[in-house]
């Protein structure tokens, strides 16, 4: 597995959609790649406080960190 992998986000007209709705694109797709869920989910320090609640949403129980190179439109999911 990678150590950390990026998903980007463009969405219709620029649009990239809620950060809900793109952690659970990242996530499901992570899933059906690895078998496995991430053990983070890593997002622009602008998007940690939505993130964490998105990941509540999901029911998901993973660490959320932020880095300042991870564009607002990316969800960046880490295996290890």
């Amino acid at each position: 597995m990678a150590d950390i992998l990026t998903y980007r986000f463009n969405g219709n007209n620029g649009d990239p959609g809620s950060l809900q709705e793109r952690i659970q694109q990242a996530v499901k797709h992570f899933y059906q790649e690895h078998q496995a869920l991430p053990a983070s989910i890593i997002v622009h320090p602008t998007n940690r406080e939505k993130a964490t609640e998105a990941a509540a949403a999901l029911g998901l129980k993973v660490a959320v960190s932020v880095v300042g190179g991870c564009l607002g439109c990316e969800v960046w999911l880490r295996d290890v």
